[in-house]
């Protein structure tokens, strides 16, 4: 008989007694817990002046252990880094409480690509003023 997603979740001893643990510090300088991570990623989004690479991770903690839940917005101290919480899930009381990091330390690495201008008539420009191509 195979087990529904509530009731998997619902096994906390099951999961936090089978899987590789992490920590995460609540406040910074505050409580640290056990947590699962099912997903760590390295996004790429495009934003106004350039690309942003934007570490994020999703935190599971054992809710019988947590007395204060973060706010979104709160800094926590995750892998050796500040990381900005970004949404606290606590659907079922039996669940865990799922966190979203995104790390303090996103970059916004400008583009390499040329700024297209509009020039006189109907050429491109390059950020430098140069024409790219006629038209």
């Amino acid at each position: 008989m195979a087990l529904t997603a509530v009731q998997l979740l619902s096994d906390q001893a099951f999961l936090f007694g089978d899987f590789p643990l992490e920590t995460v510090t609540i406040p910074l300088d505050g409580t640290s817990y056990d947590c699962l991570v099912p997903r760590a990623e390295k996004r790429n989004d495009w934003e106004f002046g350039g690309l942003k690479q934007a570490p994020r991770a999703t935190i599971l903690i054992q809710r019988s252990t947590i007395a204060t839940l973060p706010d979104q917005g709160d800094m926590v101290g995750f892998r050796l880094e500040s990381w900005r919480v970004l949404s606290v899930r606590h659907d079922f009381a039996e669940a865990p409480v799922m966190i979203e990091l995104e790390s303090a330390h996103s970059a916004l690495m400008p583009s390499d690509a040329p700024t297209l201008k509009t020039g006189a008539g109907d050429e491109l420009l390059t950020g430098a003023g140069e024409p790219l191509m006629q038209g």
